[in-house]
């Protein structure tokens, strides 16, 4: 979090835990299922 790089920085962004693991195929979640969690990131 907040590496400066633009790139590679969760600060601002959304991250979602999903039940199953992405198959690498189906468009756009990968098969993944429900999410588990949602949450974003803000640095204070």
């Amino acid at each position: 979090m907040g590496c400066g790089d633009d790139k590679k920085d969760i600060v601002g962004r959304g991250i979602f835990v999903h039940e199953d693991s992405d198959d690498f195929i189906t468009q756009p979640t990968g098969n993944m299922d429900g999410k588990v969690k949602g949450n974003s990131f803000y640095y204070l």
